[in-house]
């Protein structure tokens, strides 16, 4: 069912990106249960770790709070200059 409402929910083929969701609550025998959904463009997590990767950083994970919060400052306040 998640996979139905991740395509009612983000407007690109799910192959264009990364995504998975979050189960929120733990009550045992409830049919139905909420779920947090995360996606970001696939283009846009290569553009970020091109720089670690340009200097053989390894990395293992991102956090999405600093993808939100870079998200928000490029796409939101549109910045002049380096942030």
């Amino acid at each position: 069912i998640v996979r139905y409402e991740a395509r009612q929910l983000i407007p690109f083929p799910l192959d264009d990106i990364v995504w998975d969701f979050q189960l929120i609550g733990s009550e045992k025998g409830v049919v139905e249960r909420e779920a947090a959904l995360f996606a970001v463009k696939e283009e846009v997590v290569r553009a970020i770790l091109r720089s670690p990767m340009a200097v053989d950083f390894p990395v293992d994970m991102m956090q999405v709070s600093p993808l939100a919060a870079y998200n928000f400052v490029k796409f939101d306040r549109l910045p002049q200059e380096p942030v």
